[in-house]
């Protein structure tokens, strides 16, 4: 499991080092304790109040820096979602203390989408500008290049035909510098597209990272509503059956509880390893969140999907894992699942629910199976 150690998380690690953590040898909490200080006098009053502002709410509440967070973070201190507002400060004023798995929790029990909406429509906008820029930039390079061209031809030919009575030396000197200009000109240009493609790759990254669980590298379920909608619409068209599933790790909070997040962490991105296995063009899994797994089934009956998902569920129910820091032993890490024909219900909506009920309906079983929604 130590692949997957969310230390090694190539999203999470930019995060943090953007905020300055992993660079010097102090404690995650001396560094953005520190941090805030610096921003403040550095840049009082100016956007850098607020990063520090956010910096402090993951300090406070001892959250760790990664884009789920800071998104939290931002709707809380600007009062983007009031119901969040309202849940965080409800459960401080209780004295419950205010955890990544509660926040997860409450984002998912409300289908709250924090922050990335607005993230997505910046993306969309810059891309849309970065593209026409893109074109203006090699439409004119390439304009530039070919005046040169042209340029280069008629001095040349001025050499070959220079008349000793007419003053054609002084023309050509003058054409053999805007050839050197536009040559210039041409290599800022290009400088330019590189930029503008670096920008675009960075765009890219923040758009993966706005629809990727930034634990487990597998997509959100933001990214799942959108491919179920484009899935559903698609094999309705092609008349191919379409299954979904919710897995759920069993006894979860126990292994949270009895070995530490750390832990809990990394019994997350094996489930998610594991089921990543069936991964396939036809077969999109994705995280949902907290403890929980979705996955869509194209070209495949519910039988089908659930022999498959039941030989994954085995395969990891066989292994006995081991808590790498204590040498303790995990035990048996399993899940359960509920499935549902998608067509066999009136909508989308309902076969998600057939299939999250049929989950429960495993766990009341005995946990470690797989149960069928019946229509």
């Amino acid at each position: 499991m130590t692949a997957y150690d969310c230390d090694l998380n190539p999203q999470k690690k930019r995060v943090r080092e953007w905020f300055g953590f992993g660079r010097r040898a102090e404690s995650e909490p001396e560094q953005l304790a520190t941090l805030c200080s610096n921003l403040r006098i550095a840049c009082p009053g100016s956007r850098a109040e607020r990063i520090a502002s956010m910096a402090e709410f993951l300090l406070k509440y001892e959250l760790d820096v990664n884009p789920f967070t800071l998104a939290i973070a931002f709707d809380y201190l600007t009062d983007s979602d009031p119901m969040l507002v309202r849940l965080i400060d409800q459960r401080e004023d209780m004295g419950e203390p205010i955890t990544l798995e509660w926040l997860e929790k409450i984002c998912r029990d409300s289908s709250r989408d924090p922050g990335l909406a607005m993230l997505t429509k910046l993306i969309d906008k810059l891309e849309k500008g970065i593209d026409a820029l893109g074109e203006t930039t090699s439409a004119a390079r390439t304009a530039t290049r070919e005046y040169g061209s042209a340029l280069e031809e008629q001095a040349e030919k001025l050499e070959i035909s220079q008349n000793p009575e007419l003053p054609i030396g002084d023309l050509i000197k003058l054409i053999r510098t805007m050839v050197a200009r536009t040559v210039d000109m041409e290599k800022e240009l290009s400088r330019s597209e590189r930029q503008t493609q670096a920008l675009r790759r960075s765009l890219e990254d923040a758009r993966r990272s706005a629809n990727e669980d930034y634990l487990t590298g597998l997509p959100n379920r933001r990214a799942f509503e959108k491919i179920f909608a484009i899935e559903h619409r698609e094999a309705r068209a092609a008349l191919d059956p379409l299954v979904v599933a919710f897995c759920d790790i069993d006894l979860f909070k126990r292994i949270n509880d009895a070995h530490g997040h750390d832990t809990g962490d990394r019994v997350l991105k094996a489930v998610a390893e594991k089921l990543s296995c069936i991964s396939t063009d036809r077969c999109f899994v994705a995280r949902h969140g907290g403890e929980e797994f979705v996955i869509l089934f194209r070209g495949k009956t519910l039988q089908e999907a659930s022999r498959l998902l039941d030989k994954a569920r085995e395969e990891l129910a066989s292994r006995r894992m081991i808590d790498r820091k204590t040498k303790e032993p995990i035990g048996r890490v399993s899940f359960s699942a509920g499935m549902a024909d998608v067509f066999s219900f009136p909508n989308p909506r309902a076969a998600l629910k057939a299939a999250d009920d049929a989950l429960y309906q495993a766990k009341e079983l005995g946990r470690n199976q797989i149960a069928l929604a019946m229509n």
